[in-house]
């Protein structure tokens, strides 16, 4: 038994055969008026804003409306319906009729380019202490569940060194993306205080995650701090000093040290302006003797820049 065409399908298939005797429904006002049918300004529109989105902006009030009568002589006037003149069946254009005499009448205003969403959010930029990280060899983890699971633990870990560092977890902005997360510390945060606690809070979250789990399953992780000007976007935060936070995640040396020692478990890249105003100066826990200076060169971006790494030896976890 062959099934029969759905409503839409049988509109649409109206539309095709027939847009010369389609007429503007009852109520509509077009706002666009470039002659021809209705049918066919209609689409004639949809498919000039599509191609043609910033050249082609309608104008006006689109407005509809109903309180009109089953009976009315528009009705009176039409030729006899039959299956093979309309597309719609006897009850879909009793439903029809029905719900356009019940109708409210209602007007929108077209939004104009300025008005429109799809405009850039105009958010200021500001110079912030961001923190990236990174799962070491996410790809290892397979099966989606294990990976799942292994992005769960990196999120609670990260909050859980934030707030162990002093850090209030409700004024951080967070950047989510799959193996690892972009965080915007609040401002006017004290880096010298705040940038030892987190590697040490770090340090002791990940000890504590790990001695749970199974040599597999461990949590290695590349963590960039740098400070810049960062300025939100739609998807995601954009500035030159955000770009150079993943290409300290990404920097050859510092994975190269995670994989050739078996034991470490966390790789830390300092900006060279958060080393200077941190680490350099000395008076913290973080001895600057530990800290290896790095190259950060990509010569087919035109980028390169001095970075400070530090593979501290992981706590010892207990048995």
């Amino acid at each position: 038994m062959r099934a029969e065409p759905s409503f839409v399908s049988r509109l649409l298939a109206a539309l095709a055969r027939r847009d010369d005797d389609i007429a503007a429904p009852a109520g509509w006002t077009e706002p666009v008026d470039s002659g021809g049918s209705f049918g066919r300004r209609l689409l004639g529109a949809l498919a000039r804003w599509d191609v043609e989105p910033e050249g082609f902006q309608p104008q006006g009030t689109v407005a509809a409306g109903g309180n009109v009568p089953a009976d009315s002589p528009q009705d009176r006037s039409s030729p006899p319906e039959t299956e093979d003149r309309h597309p719609l069946g006897r009850e879909e254009r009793r439903v029809h009729r029905e719900s356009v005499t019940t109708a409210e009448v209602y007007s929108e205003p077209l939004l104009t380019p300025a008005q429109s969403s799809t405009q850039p959010a105009a958010e200021p930029a500001t110079v912030r202490l961001f923190v990236a990280a990174d799962i070491e060899d996410y790809s290892r983890f397979r099966a989606d569940m294990d990976a799942l699971r292994a992005q769960q633990r990196l999120v609670d870990l990260l909050a859980a060194a934030r707030r162990r560092a002093g850090i209030d977890e409700s004024r951080v902005e967070l950047q989510e993306q799959g193996d690892g997360q972009f965080a915007v510390l609040p401002p006017a945060i004290d880096e010298v205080q705040v940038v030892p606690n987190l590697i040490r809070a770090l340090r002791q979250e990940l000890r504590q995650l790990n001695a749970g789990l199974s040599a597999r399953e461990r949590l290695r992780l590349r963590v960039a701090i740098g400070r810049g000007s960062v300025r939100r976007g739609r998807s995601g935060y954009t500035g030159s000093s955000v770009l150079a936070a993943y290409r300290m995640l990404n920097v050859p040396s510092v994975r190269a040290a995670l994989s050739a020692e078996d034991v470490a478990m966390l790789g830390i890249t300092l900006s060279q302006s958060v080393y200077e105003a941190v680490v350099a100066e000395g008076g913290t826990q973080l001895d600057p003797a530990d800290f290896r200076q790095v190259t950060i060169g990509f010569p087919e971006k035109g980028f390169e820049e001095t970075a400070w790494m530090l593979v501290p030896r992981p706590l010892a976890i207990p048995q």
